[in-house]
């Protein structure tokens, strides 16, 4: 099929294939697991998304808080939210946690969109620490 596949791409089926292959590299081993684990949460969640309408979005965190045995953060934004500069490090250091927990950031495009748009908006008004802040 005329195909191109990455080095990483084929450990990752050789390790699918055998999951209790032996490696003397241990960080190659614990980067292939994560990958993994990165490639079934991002099939879980767009299944779910697809599937899930947002008035089921707390339905939607307990089963996935359930099914990946790990903690749900949702993170949502909307065009009329106001932030400030110490609200937006509260919140980034929030984000930084969850990901050294390897937990999960469950937001929207339209979630993403709206934060990139605020920040546009915060520079546009001249609130540079903030709008840097949210950068």
């Amino acid at each position: 099929m005329n195909i191109t596949v990455q080095e990483i791409q084929i450990k990752i089926a050789q390790h699918m294939i055998q999951p209790n292959m032996k490696t003397n590299d241990l960080t190659e081993r614990n980067i292939l697991l994560i990958y993994l684990h990165r490639i079934l949460v991002q099939f879980v969640l767009y299944y779910l998304n697809h599937y899930f309408q947002k008035k089921n979005y707390q339905s939607l965190r307990c089963k996935l808080d359930g099914l990946l045995n790990r903690c749900i953060f949702p993170f949502a934004c909307c065009r009329d939210m106001n932030f400030n500069t110490v609200q937006i490090n509260q919140i980034f250091k929030r984000i930084q946690q969850r990901l050294l927990n390897y937990d999960i950031i469950l937001t929207s495009p339209e979630d993403i969109l709206s934060f990139d748009l605020l920040t546009i908006d915060k520079c546009r008004r001249n609130e540079f620490d903030v709008g840097r802040s949210m950068l």
